[in-house]
């Protein structure tokens, strides 16, 4: 597989992850916006989409600092917006992450009660 041609997810959120502090252009946010219909929807994340991201191209899962980064991002922008949706979906994330085991429950307890604290 020509990686090149597709969308590494894995690259976009460490580099979105750094952006972040300075704040997402446009393009991130509709990719951060298909990221969650991906969570909220087939309740994973691939490695490898299609450029516009609706086909996945890779069977593997974005790997536990992936998931955690991703978590990182969907907080901070539910939590600076008030957006119920983000929050919404950092909510699923959340249990996705403790399902398959990618935190402990501490973690995962934390996350929950940051996210109510936060509205």
């Amino acid at each position: 597989m020509n990686h090149s041609a597709y969308f590494d997810v894995e690259l976009f959120l460490s580099i979105a992850s750094q952006k972040q502090l300075k704040g997402l252009k446009v393009n991130d946010k509709e990719i951060i916006e298909k990221l969650c219909k991906k969570i909220d929807v087939v309740k994973h994340v691939y490695k490898f989409y299609s450029a516009n991201l609706l086909v996945k191209e890779s069977g593997v899962e974005i790997s536990r600092e992936a998931y955690l980064t991703l978590m990182s991002i969907l907080k901070h922008y539910a939590m600076t917006h008030l957006d119920y949706k983000y929050l919404n979906t950092c909510f699923k994330l959340n249990d996705i992450i403790y399902s398959k085991g990618l935190c402990d429950i501490e973690v995962y307890s934390n996350n929950y009660h940051e996210l109510i604290d936060a509205f």
